[in-house]
């Protein structure tokens, strides 16, 4: 399949789907190695919040903008099992996020 999950959701929020795969995104950030297997790791029910939000508040953290943090977040088995293509989820999520950016 040519249209990945990320393509399809970034393509209902109207967000920019060149912004780069989820790795370059990590990468530019140099968060890789931290962040790297909370992306692609299967993650517990009672778990995904609390693995959205490390992985959210991390990019944040780094200055990322809201649409880097919607790539890699819907790129997550976490984000997958836990709301699958909601954008409205996706919406609330990065503004949650944005909102908390350096108050921790």
């Amino acid at each position: 399949d040519d249209f990945t999950e990320e393509w399809k959701l970034c393509r209902v929020l109207g967000l920019p789907y060149d912004i780069g795969d989820w790795r370059d995104v990590l990468k530019r950030y140099r968060v890789w190695s931290r962040l790297r297997t909370y992306v692609t790791a299967p993650v517990a029910a009672g778990k995904r919040a609390d693995v959205i939000w490390k992985i959210g508040m991390t990019l944040a953290e780094e200055d990322a903008t809201g649409e880097e943090i919607a790539a890699v977040l819907i790129a997550t088995k976490a984000w997958q099992s836990k709301h699958g293509s909601n954008p409205r989820a996706l919406k609330s999520e990065i503004a949650r996020l944005m909102s908390k950016r350096g108050r921790a």
